[in-house]
């Protein structure tokens, strides 16, 4: 297959650097609006930088990196493309991508930024159109799972911005143990492998977060305590507005 990318961003990048490699890939092109990154990206992953008129042209499936607000902008380019699109892009429902690319097979998606390593999500909406052609070259991704659209908006939440609201918590752990004389680079070594060990952890028992608790907070002891500092401090509710903010549910 031959695949483009229109736009180069950060989640074009997560996309390109984890499929990398796939034995379906013929070809992969990069366009962008001038900033240069189409040919950082390329250089990085083995690929062209080209306009995105000549990527088209020249690609089976179309990843649609751009800004949203780009819809239409770019579709103009792309009147006539009969492959499969496959949009990354926030709040763009299955129906505004039908009506700007009609003769493509299209897939609407929300991965994440660790698919460039293989162990993120790539949420697909479940209405989208079928393509078994991409399952190998997806599934290098992480874990590839349907979702019905209509809740396509939690999956931003939970899955696209999660990445960054666990990075603040590991941050503010490290400035917790700084404060207290550690050196940065110690704590940032004992944050990092236990964030990423408590994942494996967790994908061992099928998320099951109040085993994985119990594990770890002998009864009466210091972490049960930490644990019930949280629960006074309402972490819960302040989980919740924060994916109510992402969801548009607060003013």
């Amino acid at each position: 297959m031959r695949l483009g990318f229109i736009g180069s961003g950060s989640m074009a990048r997560a996309v390109a650097l984890g499929i990398k490699g796939s034995p379906s890939i013929d070809s992969l092109s990069f366009s962008d609006g001038g900033s240069g990154r189409a040919r950082q990206l390329a250089d990085a992953v083995g690929g062209a930088a080209v306009s995105t008129p000549d990527l088209v042209a020249s690609s089976d499936v179309l990843f649609l990196c751009h800004k949203p607000a780009q819809l239409e902008e770019v579709a103009a380019l792309a009147a006539d493309f009969s492959g499969i699109v496959v949009s990354v892009l926030a709040a763009t429902p299955l129906a505004e991508l039908r009506r700007a690319y009609p003769a493509a097979a299209v897939i609407r998606s929300m991965p994440n930024v660790p698919v460039e390593f293989g162990s993120g999500v790539f949420a697909v909406a479940a209405e989208s159109d079928s393509e078994p052609v991409l399952k190998e070259l997806l599934g290098r991704l992480g874990k590839v799972i349907e979702v019905p659209e209509a809740q396509f908006e939690i999956v931003t939440a939970i899955g696209g911005c999660a990445p960054a609201f666990f990075a603040m918590f590991a941050r503010d752990l490290i400035n917790a143990a700084t404060r207290r004389g550690m050196s940065e680079q110690v704590a940032r070594e004992i944050v990092g492998q236990t964030l990423g060990g408590t994942g494996d952890v967790l994908a061992a028992n099928a998320v099951d977060t109040e085993s994985t608790m119990r594990a770890v907070a002998s009864p009466g002891g210091l972490t049960e305590k930490a644990l019930a500092s949280f629960e006074e401090s309402n972490l819960e509710d302040t989980v919740d507005r924060a994916v109510a903010t992402v969801l548009g549910e607060t003013s």
